[in-house]
C-alpha cells in the first residue's frame, strides 16, 4: 500500500470517512457550480466566485493531497519543482505509451474530419488552433488535478493499490478495473448532456487511465488530453460544451470570473 502521511497515526476507518466526505463534497460542489451557479454566474460577486474557484483548486491540488493525506507524488504523476513538477524517471516510457495513444487518436480524429469536410484545411486558422491548444493544456491540468484527487481518495476507500499488479498485490488488477470504471463513469456523467463527448469519454478514458496506472506521468496525461481535445474541437469541429451550456453555447463561467481569459480568446471560438 502506498505511503500517506495521514495513515501514520490515523485509523483506517477515519481515513475512509474523510475521503468519502471529500469526494461527496467535490461532487456536490461541481454540480452546484456547473448547473446552478453557472447559468447565472454574473448575478453573483465575480471576485467571490473567482476566489472560491481558486480555493477549491488549491484544496484538491495541494492542501488535501499534500498537506492532509501526503499522497505519494509519484502516483500523482508528479516530481518536485526542480523539474517543473514533471516526472522524469519514467518520461521516456510514458512518452512512448501516451504518444501512441495520442497518435492513434489524432489519426482517427483527422480522418473522420476529412470524411466530414474534405476541405477542412483550406484557409485553416492555425493561430486559433494553437491558442485553443494552449488553453486546453491549462484546462487539462486543472481537470487532471481533479482526476488525481478523485483517484487517490477512491484508493483510500478501496484500501487497494491499482499501480502494482504482482504476487504481493493480487487485488491490484481488480482495483485497477474498478477504479477505471468508476472514474470513467463519473467523467462521462460530467459531460452530459453532450452525448457525442460522453461517448468519446467512455472510449478514451479507460485507455488513457489504464496507461496512467502503468506509467503515471501527469505531464503526459494532460498533453494527451489537450491534443485530442483540441483536435476534436478545432479539426473535427465537435461542440464541446457541457451541462446547461450545451443548449446555451454563448454562455460561459471561466470567461466571466476571469475576464482576462475572455479578452485573450475574444471571438476565436
Amino acid at each position: 500500500m502506498m505511503y500517506r502521511k495521514i495513515q501514520k497515526n490515523t485509523d483506517a476507518k477515519v481515513i475512509k470517512r474523510f475521503s468519502l466526505l471529500e469526494l461527496t463534497g467535490l461532487a456536490a460542489l461541481s454540480w452546484v457550480f456547473i448547473w446552478y451557479w453557472g447559468p447565472k454566474i454574473t448575478s453573483y460577486s465575480i471576485p467571490l466566485m473567482a476566489t472560491g474557484y481558486l480555493l477549491t483548486f488549491a484544496y484538491i491540488g495541494y492542501i488535501s493531497p499534500v498537506l492532509i493525506h501526503g499522497d505519494d507524488h509519484r502516483y500523482r504523476g508528479l516530481s518536485n519543482w526542480k523539474t517543473l513538477f514533471i516526472r522524469t524517471d519514467n518520461f521516456k516510457q510514458s512518452l512512448y505509451s501516451f504518444g501512441i495513444i495520442t497518435l492513434v487518436g489524432a489519426i482517427l480524429i483527422i480522418s473522420a474530419a476529412l470524411v466530414k469536410n474534405p476541405s477542412i484545411f483550406q484557409n485553416f486558422n492555425w493561430n486559433t488552433f494553437f491558442l485553443k491548444l494552449s488553453f486546453y493544456l491549462l484546462s487539462s491540468a486543472v481537470q487532471g488535478l481533479f482526476t488525481m484527487f478523485i483517484l487517490m481518495r477512491l484508493i483510500d476507500l478501496s484500501s487497494s493499490d491499482p499501480f502494482q499488479i504482482n504476487s504481493d498485490n493480487p487485488s491490484g488488477i481488480t482495483s485497477r478495473i474498478l477504479l477505471t470504471a468508476l472514474i470513467t463513469g463519473y467523467f462521462s456523467l460530467m459531460h452530459m448532456p453532450n452525448f457525442p463527448v460522453v461517448a468519446i469519454t467512455l472510449i478514451f478514458t479507460p485507455i488513457i487511465l489504464w496507461q496512467y496506472f502503468k506509467t503515471p506521468n501527469f505531464f503526459m496525461l494532460i498533453c494527451t488530453h489537450a491534443i485530442l481535445g483540441t483536435l476534436l474541437h478545432r479539426i473535427y469541429e465537435l461542440p464541446m460544451r457541457i451541462g446547461p451550456f450545451y443548449a446555451n453555447p454563448d454562455r460561459y463561467i471561466i470567461r466571466e470570473i476571469f475576464p482576462i481569459i475572455g479578452k485573450v480568446i475574444g471571438s476565436s471560438w
